[in-house]
């Protein structure tokens, strides 16, 4: 009897590890956090505040990242900024 249940409840615990749960449910995928950016959103401010200070650099104009808020929002405001700045620093050279 064992024999014949034991394949079919790892098949059983195989199958449920496949198939996710709903947001918000334990073991399920976490939904956003209000205010809070995701990786994606946060490594895309980095890039365009980055190119945005390089550029500003290299046309000598002042270091004012606060001019492309449109650009960003309370939750990638920091790291835009500091790709802003890094650009800069490095259109700067």
């Amino acid at each position: 009897m064992i024999r014949t249940i034991l394949p079919a409840f790892t098949a059983a615990l195989l199958l449920n590890a496949c198939i996710s749960s709903p947001p918000g449910v334990p073991g399920g995928p976490t939904p956003p956090i209000p205010g809070v950016a995701s990786k994606e959103d946060e490594d895309k401010a980095f890039r365009q505040g980055y190119g945005f200070g390089k550029r500003d650099a290299e046309l000598g104009k002042q270091s004012n990242f606060m001019l492309y808020n449109n650009y960003y929002d309370s939750s990638t405001k920091n790291t835009f900024s500091r790709g802003y700045m890094s650009g800069y620093r490095h259109g700067q050279r």
